[in-house]
């Protein structure tokens, strides 16, 4: 009970704090009603400088509860003036999540953005449709098409693997975050170690571009090598990134900057 830590920045202007903590009689009920028959004990805050805070619930195992209903009723106890803040787990991946994110994205004129992002994975990739209505209930992957050539079939987004749905929502998201928070859950996963540099890239450059800090979690020693390749080819990007090196045998968590990371990467060693 109270395990904390603090993300900061070297000039003091922003911090970022993580705590557990037991949970009261009401907070229980307010957090964790109509998700569970369990009573629960535990809640993560997260917290901002400027006192702006989000609660989420745990589980009596430790693990964080992200369904869509409970991010919902956390983002509705925020105040509306606080910067926008967003957690992309596989919760995040059901086509009425992606949807409404997709018709934010045509409102805003932005579809080009995101279909730039795909192209990643598929270069030839010319459009995205989202089907009116999903043939059965949660993720349907048969409900969003990808456009190639003119004139030939569109194919369902399922069909190029768990990374181009990954990318999707990634790329869905970053359009939305100006100014705000991004956590990314396994930012790697379903991705093949060749496109890493470039999802980098996408990432870096756009959370820059909108002022959005970005918090990404893996455990792929090949995705930490494509962020020191786009280091190596993009030195004014080199203060926008650290990594965060987290285990339990540390007694807190260890910094890297652009530099560490390059020389890890390039000797083949690990990060420590």
């Amino acid at each position: 009970m109270g395990a904390e830590f603090f993300v900061s920045s070297e000039d003091g202007l922003g911090q970022v704090s993580a705590t557990i903590r037991s949970a009261d009689e009401s907070e229980s009920k307010d957090l964790f009603e109509a998700d569970t028959d369990d009573i629960q004990t535990f809640v993560l805050r997260l917290a901002g400088s400027n006192h702006e805070y989000l609660d989420l619930p745990v589980n009596a195992d430790g693990s964080l509860i992200l369904s869509r209903r409970v991010l919902l009723r956390a983002a509705s106890r925020v105040p509306a003036e606080t910067r926008p803040i967003r957690f992309l787990t596989t919760e995040s991946f059901g086509f009425g999540h992606l949807a409404e994110m997709w018709d934010n994205v045509q409102q805003a004129g932005r579809e080009s953005e995101v279909i730039d992002a795909l192209r990643i994975l598929e270069n030839d990739l010319e459009s995205i449709h989202f089907l009116a209505a999903p043939r059965r209930q949660g993720w349907a992957s048969s409900s969003i098409l990808l456009g190639f050539k003119p004139g030939t079939p569109r194919v369902p987004l399922g069909s190029h693997g768990e990374g181009s749905r990954r990318l999707l929502a990634i790329s869905l998201s970053l359009t939305q975050l100006t100014n705000g928070f991004l956590l990314v859950d396994e930012i790697d996963t379903g991705l093949h170690w060749t496109v890493m540099e470039d999802m980098w890239r996408l990432v870096v450059e756009t959370a820059r571009k909108s002022r959005m800090q970005i918090f990404a979690t893996t455990h792929s020693y090949d995705c930490v090598r494509g962020l020191a390749s786009l280091l190596a080819l993009r030195s004014d990007l080199s203060e926008e990134v650290s990594i965060q090196k987290i285990e339990r045998s540390l007694p807190r968590a260890v910094a890297f900057d652009a530099e560490n990371i390059k020389v890890a990467a390039e000797q083949s060693i690990e990060l420590r």
